[in-house]
């Protein structure tokens, strides 16, 4: 009679076991998992990029502009002089007129 009740004990703690020792299915959703989680990430690294580049963008236009802005005036203060020009003005600072 204990042979008859230890059996189904036996069978279900050897079921217990088979079921949990799922190595193959366990390797199948890591490698589905890290799949998953690479293109989550990729997905995120290009929406950044995207970000950066357009704000990296916007940074370099501003400078362009400011610096047109600075040239145009500097031409402008320039262009409104006497006409006439100063011989210091024209030799190099490295020159020193004789």
């Amino acid at each position: 009679m204990k042979k008859l009740t230890l059996f189904p004990i036996i069978a279900l703690a050897i079921g217990i076991l088979v079921s949990c020792n799922s190595a193959p299915d366990m390797e199948a959703m890591k490698v589905k998992q890290a799949a998953m989680v690479d293109s989550l990430v990729s997905v995120g690294i290009s929406t950044k990029r995207e970000e950066l580049k357009a704000k990296c963008e916007e940074t370099v236009q501003l400078a362009i502009k400011a610096q047109f802005d600075s040239l145009t005036v500097a031409a402008t203060t320039v262009g409104k002089g006497t006409g006439k020009t100063n011989q210091n003005q024209l030799l190099s600072p490295l020159q020193t007129r004789q």
